[in-house]
């Protein structure tokens, strides 16, 4: 009996994500964005970060009453939509990316700037660390 094992989480930026080549469908990464748009009953959130937009797929998350203008992180699994929408006013599924969580929390409060900084010095520290590593 195999079991299938979920892959650690990339952080990444939305733009980073949006920027991506075609094959993502699977690849775990961990973003962060604003909530500004919100539809429970398609179990789906658009977040925002420094103008660039992701679609978040909830329906493996517990319900939660996520609030426009709040600050979430998702951990989960980009795939590419492959539907066309016929709801009028919303969104065409078009191929475009989106991340289907399976961990979302509010993180209101967090300091967005300390938190970029972090990041880039973590991958510089990594990039380092994978330098001094001898093949």
């Amino acid at each position: 009996m195999s079991m299938q094992t979920i892959k650690s989480a990339e952080i990444l930026q939305i733009s980073e994500i949006r920027q991506l080549a075609d094959n993502v469908d699977g690849y775990s990464v961990r973003t962060i964005g604003k909530v500004i748009a919100v539809n429970l009953i398609g179990d789906w959130v658009t977040i925002a970060h420094n103008g660039w937009e992701l679609r978040i797929d909830t329906s493996l998350l517990e319900p939660l009453a996520y609030r426009e203008n709040s600050l979430y992180q998702f951990i989960g699994e980009l795939q590419v939509l492959k539907l066309k929408n016929t709801v009028p006013n919303e969104a065409r599924d078009d191929g475009s990316i989106a991340l289907k969580a399976r961990i979302g929390r509010c993180v209101d409060g967090m300091d967005l700037g300390l938190y970029m900084e972090a990041l880039m010095q973590r991958r510089k520290y990594l990039q380092a660390d994978h330098e001094l590593m001898p093949e």
